[in-house]
């Protein structure tokens, strides 16, 4: 790499963390389907639970080290809810 000074050079852009691991997701689902009336009002109900963890986020760091931001396993996500269907 050579900068606007003509001078040959190596620069890293982030930070090394070998304490990195895969994101996680767990997932949970149970429904109900139903129909009435010979099948004329038909239906379902599902819940559903999805939980994320190690989510990867940039932590900032001070300019004054030399990099803005470092990757970590920081974040968690939880979503649930109920989802109603009828025809």
């Amino acid at each position: 790499v050579q900068n606007n000074l003509g001078e040959s050079g190596f620069v890293t852009s982030s930070l090394e963390n070998r304490d990195l691991k895969w994101e996680t997701n767990l997932n949970f689902n149970i429904g109900l389907d139903f129909g009435f009336f010979q099948n004329r009002l038909k239906g379902s109900v599902e819940f559903f639970d999805r939980r994320s963890k190690d989510l990867l986020f940039e932590i900032p760091k001070p300019i004054s080290t030399g990099y803005s931001a470092y990757s970590a396993n920081t974040g968690a996500l939880k979503n649930t809810g109920v989802e109603v269907s009828l025809t």
